[in-house]
């Protein structure tokens, strides 16, 4: 049982889901559910208190790639599916692109996403794809559509935040 107090607290925090996958976005996508965040993923994070949520939406292995090893087709097509579900959402679907998106407190029927890659694979290696994608962020902006905000890598090359300030300057 939880103690009131312990309840106020949930209630009036921000809660922040700190990894949430694509796959049961996909998985629900293929089994015919049209809008599988807004129907099925919000509402259960809303019920947990949820606000926000980093979402990892492709990734280095074949299941954030929709079951394919073409991995930055994966990415760009989750990222459509999600971007189509918040425009039909309502508002209940928002994504953080800056400091300035991110809620300072609960918020009742609104999930703000924070998206990620799991890994370097939809990139294919390809400075520009990086670029690309961080740029999506500042580009599109005005239009409300989304970029991804966050890279997760592992590399043996390029192995400390130093290194990678240096090998990809453009990210200050």
């Amino acid at each position: 049982m939880i103690s009131k107090e312990a309840e106020r607290i949930h209630k009036e925090s921000l809660i922040v889901e700190g990894h949430r996958d694509v796959f049961e976005m996909v998985r629900l996508k293929r089994a015919g559910e049209h809008y599988p965040v807004l129907s099925k993923i919000v509402p259960r994070l809303k019920k947990g208190g949820v606000t926000v949520s980093v979402f990892a939406i492709c990734g280095d292995a074949v299941s954030h790639a929709n079951g394919t090893y073409r991995y930055l087709h994966a990415a760009l097509e989750n990222i459509d599916a999600l971007r189509r579900e918040a425009e039909a959402s309502g508002g209940k679907i928002k994504f953080i692109l800056s400091a300035a998106d991110l809620p300072t407190g609960p918020v009742d029927d609104t999930v703000y996403f924070l998206l990620s890659f799991e890994g370097g694979k939809p990139l294919e290696g390809r400075l520009e794809y990086l670029r690309t994608f961080y740029q999506l962020e500042c580009a599109c902006r005005p239009s409300r559509m989304i970029g991804v905000a966050s890279l997760l890598l592992l590399s043996p090359k390029v192995s400390t935040p130093e290194a990678w300030l240096q090998a990809f300057p453009f990210l200050l």
